[in-house]
């Protein structure tokens, strides 16, 4: 490397070009053109560009009710930076490829310039659960292009010969080399994405959906980890995510004439829906006599006295120790009534036990973990130090909608009336499900009584 001494007296502006190439010689070419086009030009089309991005998304409110003027310009401003944000995180060269995060996290303990750690935990890869997450955002914010452009890369670059998607990719979707294990929710959320964006036509079906749903029927609810990617189990937020996930696909089978299919993804779905909370509510835990949801069980028993490590530095806890806000994808995605009791009560419990007031709320992973602490420094160079994550989108959601249950709820996601129709609406809408008259079968322990029947998607 180079260095090289710049007088900036008497306020002399300096123009730094940095230009990239796969050789010396390529590098300082780009580096040379950008200085004979001039800063003045690039930042001015740069800049326009932008401009342009933000005419075409779908404006927000001009006012928010309880909020004064300065307030209501600053959260627009927030908006469309936010959506910036998403927009710029996606790959150049492979529409799309949105990664989790253009940072790497571990930043305090992981050197970044070590070869070795190159793919260390990097988060400029391309996760199916993450881009899920920045594909919801993008619809909302009207951009349906780039969305669109996330369910295709998914399916036709990241997508696994067996139908299943890998714990992340490369951006170009090969697989990457810190990539392990299969997780469910990631091979379902691609379902769900593809019905809400409309890529539902009898080629993209056979080729793509139903190879996704053949693997999650195949191999749920539980198998490979949960999202916090960790531990193995029967995990509320996963077995939402297969949920809704074939619901969608049984539409869009549906839709294709496959009706076999469609009642095998649709049986599954209800068998997972009533059973969510036998599985994963336990009625015999230490944090409050009465039943509330927990992270995970390890055996589809929740009332089981069984202990696992929870990872990253963390302890050996029993699993009804164990908290998370995962349950909140039960209602979410319509699963579950937001004011049902189970997910009220265990939404006091997370407060009480993971919540942190800092200058706006925030929660935990979970109990116990490495990132439950409170600031303290990591044990060892890859342990995990205590940070807290925004109480924002399923947990926002859940406590708008139990201020004001069942209707008026901020979401298409809340529980329709015994009757509704079942014909399914995709701008931008999640599947909810609908009460039918068969009942369900009975189960090992109690099912989700606010909730249990078949279902299938309403309109908006």
């Amino acid at each position: 490397m180079q260095t090289a001494r710049v007088d900036l007296a008497a306020g002399r502006d300096v123009t730094l070009a940095i230009g990239f190439g796969a050789t010396q010689g390529e590098a300082v070419g780009t580096a040379g053109a950008a200085l004979r086009t001039g800063f003045g030009r690039a930042l001015v089309r740069y800049a326009a560009g932008w401009v342009g991005y933000d005419a075409g998304l779908v404006p927000p409110p001009a006012r928010f009710p309880g909020l004064g003027d300065a307030a209501a310009r600053e959260l627009r401003r927030v908006w469309y930076l936010s959506a910036n944000v998403l927009k710029a995180s996606e790959d150049k060269t492979f529409p799309g490829a949105v990664v989790a995060s253009l940072a790497s996290p571990l930043g305090q303990a992981v050197s970044a310039g070590d070869p070795n750690n190159t793919y260390f935990g990097s988060y400029r890869e391309v996760f199916a659960r993450d881009l899920y997450e920045t594909f919801t955002g993008l619809l909302a914010a009207g951009d349906r292009a780039t969305a669109r452009d996330t369910v295709r890369f998914l399916f036709e670059r990241q997508q696994l010969p067996d139908g299943s998607m890998p714990r992340n990719s490369l951006v170009n979707g090969t697989l990457a080399p810190d990539s392990f294990g299969i997780q469910l929710d990631e091979v379902t959320y691609p379902i769900l994405m593809a019905w809400q964006a409309g890529l539902t036509d009898r080629a993209f079906y056979s080729e793509h959906i139903k190879r996704a749903a053949d693997f999650a029927i195949s191999h749920g609810p539980s198998f490979g980890s949960e999202r916090w990617e960790e531990q193995g189990g029967f995990s509320p937020s996963t077995i939402a995510a297969e949920i809704a996930g074939l619901v969608a696909a049984a539409d869009i089978a549906r839709g294709n004439g496959d009706r076999a299919a469609a009642r095998v993804y649709r049986g599954v779905a209800d068998d997972f829906q009533r059973s969510v909370k036998g599985w994963t509510v336990t009625t015999n835990g230490p944090k409050t006599p009465r039943p509330y949801f927990i992270r995970l069980s390890k055996t589809a028993d929740p009332d089981a006295a069984i202990t696992y490590n929870v990872g990253n530095g963390g302890p050996t806890l029993d699993q009804r120790e164990v908290i998370d806000v995962g349950f909140l994808e039960l209602p979410r995605l319509g699963i579950l009534p937001a004011d049902d009791p189970d997910v009220l009560r265990s939404l006091a419990v997370v407060d009480a036990d993971i919540r942190r007031d800092t200058a706006t709320p925030a929660t935990a992973t979970a109990t116990g973990t490495a990132t439950a602490a409170r600031g303290r420094r990591p044990a060892r160079a890859t342990a995990t130090s205590g940070r807290c994550w925004p109480v924002s989108g399923p947990s926002t959601i859940s406590r708008s909608a139990t201020a004001r249950p069942r209707r008026g709820w901020p979401t298409p996601c809340a529980a329709s009336p015994p009757g509704s129709a079942s014909s399914p609406s995709r701008a931008g809408r999640t599947p909810t499900w609908r009460r039918r008259r068969s009942a369900p079968r009975p189960r090992k322990r109690r099912s989700a009584s606010s909730t249990a029947g078949r279902w299938a998607p309403r309109p908006p």
